[in-house]
């Protein structure tokens, strides 16, 4: 339009609505030659790909549930995480759950974390169930996640690098 477009000036209003619509259907038809909206368009999965998706981000979505409540709390989080390592401790050697502290051999009865105030055993049977999501920390979610992520999104290599694209979108 420009500065010289005079909204009172009724011819000036009537080329414009002239032209809008020409303007969306030349714009509509070009649109679909580019090459980035080519590949998009040409991206597909399949239902049982959908559903892998699905899970992955429910799986990170719960994931993520966690770790925000860890983060809220940074003295819980660094008992959660102990626990989760001695829970993974136990796990790989086999350690049975007979209520006996695998530390110190003490019976697990009514004993209460100082810092939590929760028992010992409730942390435990909590850090079995998320061992893996909580004994890690936070940089190795994120590379864990970008992993499995990368696995599963495998969309299609840029032809053209970075620095051919700046400043000219028909070439996207």
């Amino acid at each position: 339009m420009g500065e010289q477009f005079n909204p009172e000036d009724k011819k000036a209003r009537d080329d414009l609505e002239a032209s809008i619509r020409p303007a969306i259907e030349q714009l509509s038809k070009h649109l679909s030659e580019l090459p980035s909206i080519a590949r998009l368009s040409a991206l597909s999965a399949s239902a049982d790909e959908i559903a892998v998706v699905a899970r992955l981000l429910a799986q990170i979505d719960a994931e993520a549930a966690t770790l925000a409540a860890l983060a809220a709390s940074p003295d819980r989080a660094r008992r959660a995480q102990l626990y989760a390592r001695l829970s993974a401790w136990m796990h790989e050697h086999g350690h049975a759950d007979d209520g006996m502290c695998p530390v110190c051999v003490g019976p697990l009865h009514g004993e209460c974390d100082p810092v939590t105030g929760n028992t010992v055993s409730d942390h435990l049977a909590e850090a079995t169930r998320d061992r893996e999501v909580i004994a890690r920390t936070v940089a190795e979610c994120r590379r864990t996640g970008a992993v499995a992520s990368s696995k599963i999104f495998r969309l299609p290599s840029r032809r053209k690098p970075a620095a051919t694209c700046q400043g000219h979108p028909s070439t996207y």
